[in-house]
């Protein structure tokens, strides 16, 4: 009979236990978050399933998504070394460009006969076809034509000025030249910190503004820019123009504007004491340039001085931009101070 009453007892506390854990089950379920039992109980599938068949297809279903995403990945990390790769190759091809052309002035002096012409074919054909045909393109400027100069580094025909001097011409009016953006160089007096070890260089004309491009692009466009509300230098930074012939006469070397017009007046017997050149910053206004530099005044001045030395009129020779402003000099000097003459 206790048999029976043990029985009896244990079998009905069996079921209320389950049944209460599952209304604690649900009672939970109730108080959490809609999506809460779904994680619970693919936690408990993961758990009770872990060395089931079924486990590993479910990692598998798992990681597959993840496949595209590394995928997209790998094209984005493709591309940009594509475009890196690419941009080095610009630069690179540049690069050896300007170095070539370089080359080509430097050596211009060594007369094409003394090279043998087998060796110049070997040469030729060993170059890349794109940079054969920009150097036979560059060729044919006066600048950088090799092979029309003779053994003294000079063209076989005399420069306008010996044909000036051969006919019995002598210097007479003192020559100021007024330049062209192009070649009025800027050189550095102050800057940032990235470009304090370029003081008194080139950041426009020479080879030195190449070097400080390529330095720090960044850098060099920071310099170079103008302030857009006052129209001047930023803050901390000091851009000014070079200062003598020596300013323009080559924008970089192969490049001339008025190399061949100095070296024509030295050849006629100019010198520095009756050529001036009157250089200025052409990122400016006129008004600018006035106000900041006092570049008219200061003009006006090596005019009159000039005149005064050699007791003849003075001219004024301009190119490119340099002709705008001289026109405006012309009007600035023929207005009273009262109107901002």
């Amino acid at each position: 009979t206790s048999a029976p009453s043990v029985r009896s007892k244990s079998a009905p506390m069996a079921k209320p236990a389950t049944g209460a854990v599952r209304r604690r089950g649900r009672k939970v379920d109730d108080n959490e978050p809609a999506d809460e039992p779904s994680s619970r109980g693919n936690a408990k599938n993961a758990a009770s399933g872990a060395s089931a068949p079924g486990a590993s297809k479910g990692k598998k279903r798992d990681a597959a998504p993840k496949k595209p995403a590394k995928d997209g990945g790998r094209v984005v990390s493709r591309t940009k070394r594509q475009s890196a790769k690419a941009r080095v190759d610009l630069v690179k091809r540049l690069a050896a460009f300007v170095c070539v052309a370089c080359l080509a002035v430097y050596l211009r002096a060594i007369p094409m006969g003394a090279i043998p012409e087998a060796f110049q074919d070997r040469v030729e054909h060993a170059m890349p076809h794109w940079l054969n045909s920009s150097m036979h393109l560059l060729n044919g400027l006066p600048a950088l034509n090799t092979t029309a100069f003779n053994g003294n580094g000079r063209r076989g025909s005399p420069s306008p000025g010996a044909q000036a001097r051969a006919a019995g011409r002598k210097p007479h009016h003192p020559v100021v030249i007024v330049p062209g953006f192009i070649s009025s160089g800027l050189e550095l007096w102050e800057g940032h910190d990235c470009g304090r070890h370029f003081f008194r260089q080139r950041m426009w004309g020479t080879p030195a503004m190449a070097r400080a491009y390529f330095a720090d692009r960044a850098c060099w466009m920071q310099h170079m820019r103008l302030d857009p509300k006052t129209g001047l230098d930023p803050s901390g930074i000091k851009l000014r123009a070079v200062t003598g012939l020596e300013a323009v006469d080559w924008f970089v070397p192969g490049y001339f504007v008025w190399g061949k017009v100095i070296e024509s007046l030295g050849d006629v017997g100019y010198d520095p004491n009756s050529i001036h050149a009157a250089t200025f910053d052409w990122r400016l206004s006129p008004e600018q340039l006035e106000r900041r530099d006092g570049y008219f005044t200061r003009l006006k001045h090596n005019v009159e001085t000039l005149v005064e030395i050699h007791g003849v009129p003075v001219a004024l020779l301009a190119h490119s931009y340099g002709d705008q402003l001289v026109r405006y000099f012309l009007n600035w000097v023929e207005t009273t101070k009262a109107e901002g003459g």
